[in-house]
C-alpha cells in the first residue's frame, strides 16, 4: 500500500538498519548522536527527502483543492487566506 521500500541491511547477519519509502523513513540508531559517524549527514538527507516528498504531496493536494474550488466558483479555496 505504501509502494516500494528500500532497506539497508547488515551484510553479516541480514538485520535491517534502515528503511525508506516515498513518504516515510526509519533508522535503527540515533543519527543525531555525537558518536554516530556521519549521523548528521544521514539525518539531513532523510529529512530533505521527506520534506520534499511532503511538499510535493501538499502541492498536489492544493492543485486538486484549487481546481475543485475554481470549478465550483468557490474562489481560492479553504485555508489559503490564513
Amino acid at each position: 500500500a505504501h509502494g516500494p521500500v528500500q532497506l539497508a541491511l547488515d551484510r553479516g547477519d541480514g538485520s535491517v538498519h534502515a528503511l525508506r519509502g516515498a513518504a516515510f523513513a526509519g533508522v535503527q540508531f540515533h543519527p543525531e548522536s555525537v558518536l554516530s559517524e556521519d549521523g548528521l549527514t544521514v539525518l539531513r538527507e532523510l529529512l530533505t527527502e521527506l520534506l520534499a516528498s511532503a511538499g510535493a504531496s501538499a502541492d498536489r493536494a492544493g492543485e486538486t483543492s484549487l481546481g475543485t474550488a475554481a470549478a465550483s466558483g468557490g474562489g481560492a479555496g479553504p485555508g489559503l487566506d490564513e
